[in-house]
């Protein structure tokens, strides 16, 4: 593809182009020449690429990031507008994928207990379609994993995130997101990262029981 050709791109273009090669479309479309750009100096990894995206297993529940609804929508952090999701509800999302699944959801569990999820918002298309987007922690390190689940009829039905099992809409961080909303659907409570307000509040009672233990074991050996 050559220079000319880029240019002429609009921005719908640019974004089939790069999805041609496996690759997300985001932000206007100059940012999107400038990243083509790069790829089409090297035409052998192009190519590799592009065959490479062909070879992806589609699965029922794979959400098209295209059409999540972008930054600049209206996404709100009312918790009211979380779906319900039942016990019932978190197996049938399961089911859609049985390899490996059983993993998936030990690491999600761990995800929750260890509040690696950033508050969840969501975006309203009318009264039967509603996204719901979370930023969930690796399990690991303080890399972040933009998640998106599509509710249609309050039912999970497609997922995206950026991870690299991300793809197929079944891995530990969609999990983790819908166990959070389990969770809060049973209890109305939130698991939720801990601000690090709290995180430091909670070290310093910590220290200050641990420093009165010691003071208390000191005074029982001179006594």
């Amino acid at each position: 593809m050559d220079e000319e050709t880029i240019k002429a791109l609009t921005r719908e273009e640019c974004i089939l182009k790069l999805k041609e090669i496996g690759q997300h479309g985001s932000g206007s479309a100059d940012d999107m020449r400038i990243k083509l750009r790069k790829f089409c100096l090297y035409p052998k990894l192009y190519e590799r690429l592009r065959n490479k995206a062909q070879w992806n297993f589609k699965f029922e529940c794979s959400l098209d990031p295209n059409v999540i609804p972008p930054i600049s929508a209206k996404w709100d952090n009312d918790d009211s507008f979380y779906p319900i999701v039942s016990d019932k509800i978190f197996k049938e999302y399961c089911s859609f994928k049985s390899q490996g699944n059983k993993g998936q959801q030990e690491k999600a569990y761990r995800m929750l207990q260890s509040r690696k999820i950033i508050p969840v918002k969501s975006n309203i298309i009318n009264n039967n379609k509603i996204y719901l987007k979370a930023m969930v922690k690796k399990s690991y390190g303080t890399e972040i994993r933009p998640t998106v689940i599509l509710f249609i009829d309050s039912i999970p039905k497609k997922s995206h995130c950026r991870c690299p099992v991300g793809l197929s809409g079944l891995c530990c961080h969609v999990l983790a997101v819908l166990l959070y909303l389990r969770h809060f659907s049973d209890t109305k409570e939130k698991l939720l990262e801990l601000n690090t307000a709290t995180s430091k509040m909670a070290s310093k009672i910590k220290k200050r029981f641990n420093s009165y233990g010691s003071l208390k074991r000191n005074k029982t050996n001179v006594c």
